[in-house]
């Protein structure tokens, strides 16, 4: 049983590789086809890691492990939230002549964009200290 979670790591790692190089060379009949599978293979990623974010935390043992791990999805949707209501949502300048997209759709974008940065820099910073951190907790 212990087993399990690796070898499905490796089945969606080699799964994901296959779409990518599909992807990428254009193996596929049309471009918006390939652009449509990647986009799907893309959301059922992120369906499997919310779904085991909400799950795994109750089969720790102990009641300690499954309530830090609520807390720091608490902490990301509180992020996104934040993300969210800093996004202005306004198009931008050069592409005032084109088709727009909705003023939500905007939003979201900048959102995530502003949620990108911000989990980027996090990355980053926690690559770069994270030992020098754990070094002065021993």
């Amino acid at each position: 049983m212990k087993k399990l979670p690796k070898y499905l790591l490796y089945v969606l790692f080699a799964i994901s590789i296959v779409v990518l190089v599909i992807f990428l060379f254009g193996l596929g009949s049309n471009e918006e086809g390939m652009v449509a599978m990647m986009l799907n293979w893309s959301y059922f990623l992120m369906a499997v890691a919310i779904i085991v974010t909400f799950v795994l935390p109750f089969f720790y043992p102990t009641g300690k492990g499954a309530k830090g791990a609520l807390v720091k999805v608490g902490i990301l949707v509180v992020l996104c939230v934040i993300c969210y209501l800093c996004g202005s949502g306004d198009p931008l300048p050069e592409t005032a002549s084109k088709t727009q997209a909705s003023a939500s759709t905007l939003k979201w974008t900048d959102a995530g964009l502003i949620l990108s940065g911000i989990l980027t820099l996090a990355a980053f910073l926690l690559i770069c200290f994270g030992s020098f951190i754990n070094s002065l907790r021993k």
